[in-house]
């Protein structure tokens, strides 16, 4: 159409202020061809990154006080995938603290990270605060701790090769083909590993119990974030780095998906997962796409998989009735990954005859990482207990998990209605997640290579629809 332009000087001249400019377009031959209207504002580098750290700290102060505890700190430094130690966390903590009051300012923190010792510039460069500044710039600062995040998470998935040790590595074997998958560990699920964990600060975090304020934190602010217009640019990065296939969605258009959760929790083509015997009540069916372990009791699953301290059924179900009506009962563990279609599906024929309120309030990663250490995930995250009544299999308990990210435990069967197996019951927003199903004392049969794998604490992916076991 034309060109116009701007002398750089009238911009220096008033930093750190909006201007605005209607400019002469004009075309090669000098001839008008109209005007452009724009607003600009040249912020000097003190100025810019101040912003950027003052909005970065201020999206891990939990309580909104203007100060950082040593908690709030830990999450910080474990949310850009530090590797500090213990000792040098709390070390840092002290340097960050210095009017020596047990607490950080804003202030405070600005002044050591825009020293020229900045112990945290090998993980956050002026590249990134660049970055940061032209998605924020017509935003408030409170969506900087989102976009520092997410980018992260975007830069892992682009270069690839980050996840270089066994800890960081989950083995699954695909039910159809028999292949060893390896499934790797998004940044956010790391994040919240090493605030529940041995690494750097991680340790006295879940000791105090911070960390569930931390995650349900987090989870919020991610969650509201996801559900933004802005979140759908993310969508094709997520589709590229796990090798979605969008043939299987009964919206295909990634483009035409409002938000990212909205994509998130996509439907899938009736035609795509078969369910296995439709017409057999007899055979129990997955709840899920999902990584999935089965055992046919309790204390075997403790044995060999869960290793939360207090886990049992009175954690889990909090209600001595179903305690007791449950004793011997058989379990079924379907974790869902963040690549995995996220809405979840009824297992067995029958009528959904009770849901409980929401139990829970904690958001640990379900990660099988996690499940094989101290903490109690299950029964300490938010979750959501359904009675499944049949003829085949008795009383069927369907507990729905929220975990890291996942801010949102959706059901869409009301209570009372009459369901047959492979039928939608629900969908869980962004993040890992994880289905129990829990069958009475001597009411199903597993499959035998679900048995097996389980035996060697291998998961299996499944889809959802394939068969789980018969009724006994």
């Amino acid at each position: 159409m034309g060109l116009c332009e701007i002398h750089i000087d009238e911009l220096i001249a008033k930093p750190n202020t909006t201007q605005d400019y209607w400019l002469d377009i004009k075309d090669i031959k000098n001839q008008s061809k109209g005007k452009l209207h724009i607003q600009l504002t040249l912020k000097d580098k003190k100025t810019l990154e101040k912003w950027f750290w003052y909005g970065f700290v201020r999206h891990f102060d939990i309580n909104n006080d203007g100060l950082i505890s040593r908690e709030e700190l830990a999450a910080l430094l474990a949310s850009i995938e530090s590797d500090f130690k213990e000792e040098e966390v709390a070390d840092m903590f002290d340097k960050f603290d210095a009017n020596k009051d047990g607490v950080i300012s804003y202030d405070e923190f600005y002044t050591l990270v825009s020293a020229s010792d900045n112990p945290l510039k090998s993980k956050i460069n002026n590249l990134l605060i660049w970055e940061t500044a032209l998605i924020v710039y017509d935003r408030d600062d409170d969506s900087i701790g989102s976009i520092v995040l997410q980018k992260r998470f975007c830069d892992t998935v682009a270069k690839k090769g980050k996840h270089k040790t066994a800890d960081d590595r989950i083995l699954v074997q695909d039910r159809e083909t028999g292949t060893i998958l390896t499934e790797k560990i998004p940044s956010y699920i790391q994040t919240a590993m090493r605030l529940m964990y041995a690494t750097g600060g991680g340790k006295w975090v879940v000791d105090k119990g911070a960390v569930r304020k931390i995650l349900k934190h987090l989870t919020y602010q991610q969650g509201k974030k996801y559900s933004t217009k802005e979140s759908k640019r993310e969508i094709p990065v997520f589709i590229k780095f796990h090798k979605l296939n969008m043939d299987e969605a009964l919206n295909s258009n990634p483009d035409s998906y409002a938000t990212f959760n909205e994509f998130f929790y996509r439907k899938l083509k009736p035609t795509v997962r078969k369910v296995t015997a439709p017409e057999d009540p007899k055979i129990a069916v997955s709840p899920a796409d999902c990584r999935l372990h089965v055992f046919p009791s309790l204390p075997i699953a403790q044995e060999l998989w869960i290793k939360g301290k207090a886990f049992g059924l009175p954690s889990l179900l909090q209600d001595p009735k179903l305690e007791k009506q449950y004793e011997g009962c058989s379990i079924v563990i379907a974790r869902l990954a963040p690549q995995d279609y996220h809405r979840f599906h009824v297992p067995v024929d029958g009528i959904i005859a009770e849901r409980k309120n929401p139990l829970g309030n904690a958001y640990f990663t379900v990660n099988p990482i996690a499940i094989r250490n101290v903490i109690d995930v299950y029964s300490e995250n938010k979750r959501v207990i359904s009675l499944i009544k049949t003829k085949e299999f008795g009383d069927v308990l369907f507990i729905a998990i929220g975990a890291t990210m996942v801010g949102s435990i959706q059901h869409t069967v009301e209570v009372g209605a009459t369901v047959k197996k492979g039928d939608e019951y629900g969908y869980f927003a962004f993040g890992g997640s994880t289905v129990l199903l829990l069958f009475e004392k001597g009411r199903i049969e597993f499959d035998e290579d679900l048995l097996l794998n389980s035996s060697k604490q291998l998961e299996t992916l499944v889809k959802v629809g394939q068969s789980l076991g018969k009724a006994k």
